[in-house]
């Protein structure tokens, strides 16, 4: 094979992969959040930091993980506002009066360790 026939092919596949590759866009004040978090008293395997969609907006979930049965997971707006918090002792599964996991859409994790 001749290396002009190859020319194309290459440059259609770097579009291809090149395109795949997008960077995740985290607010700042959410990538400041983790790196707080990160610091604080987590589990040792189980911390996690998720996003989704709930009620029509982007969403943090900042989950210490389940090694003590009476932590919360901070729920976080992308302008860093706090929306409030589930689990815990109390078992909360609502924000703003709405069952968390009957609205919520997983998109990604963001941060685990």
């Amino acid at each position: 094979m001749h290396i002009s026939s190859l020319i194309p092919v290459l440059i259609l596949s770097g579009f291809v992969f090149g395109t795949c590759n997008k960077s995740i866009e985290i607010p700042s004040c959410i990538q400041t959040q983790i790196e707080s978090f990160k610091q604080s008293s987590l589990c040792d395997k189980t911390a996690t930091v998720k996003q989704y969609e709930f009620l029509g907006k982007t969403v943090y979930v900042f989950d210490e993980g389940g090694c003590c049965c009476d932590r919360a997971a901070s729920v976080v707006d992308e302008n860093c506002n706090s929306l409030g918090i589930l689990g815990g002792i109390a078992g909360i599964t609502k924000i703003n009066g709405v069952v968390f996991s009957d609205s919520a859409v997983y998109r990604r994790t963001i941060w685990h360790n």
